[in-house]
């Protein structure tokens, strides 16, 4: 229970939508998810840099990941597909037992291309 909440990573203009924002919530030990679409907005945004996003990626305290595709301007929830920011490195932690969330509109999708989404998540490299 010491743990909670967990916080999410934003984007531009909500709270830790910014590296400084996530620097302080992981000073202070706070478990975050780790939601790589908003990462890639704030990268576009220039509100962070990709070392930044990497140290974020070592975080300890890593509770869960949230993964979708977007235009690198909002969160448009787009389905995932091989070239999707942050995929590769939420299989790989996902391998440490950390749940990962699909958060694409699935129930936009068929089941087909939901089946699809889901193999394509779980693919090993």
């Amino acid at each position: 229970m010491d743990d909670l909440p967990v916080l999410e990573v934003m984007y531009p203009g909500y709270w830790l939508g910014c590296f400084e924002e996530i620097q302080m919530a992981m000073s202070l030990n706070k478990p975050l998810a780790i939601d790589v679409s908003h990462l890639y907005i704030q990268l576009n945004a220039g509100v962070i840099t990709q070392e930044q996003i990497n140290r974020i990626y070592d975080y300890h305290k890593v509770s869960e990941i949230h993964v979708s595709s977007n235009n690198g301007k909002r969160d448009n929830h787009m389905p995932i597909d091989q070239s999707t920011y942050g995929l590769d490195w939420s299989r790989e932690r996902a391998k440490d037992g950390i749940p990962v969330v699909l958060e694409c509109y699935m129930h936009k999708l068929s089941h087909e291309q939901r089946t699809q989404q889901i193999n394509l998540l779980k693919k090993e490299r």
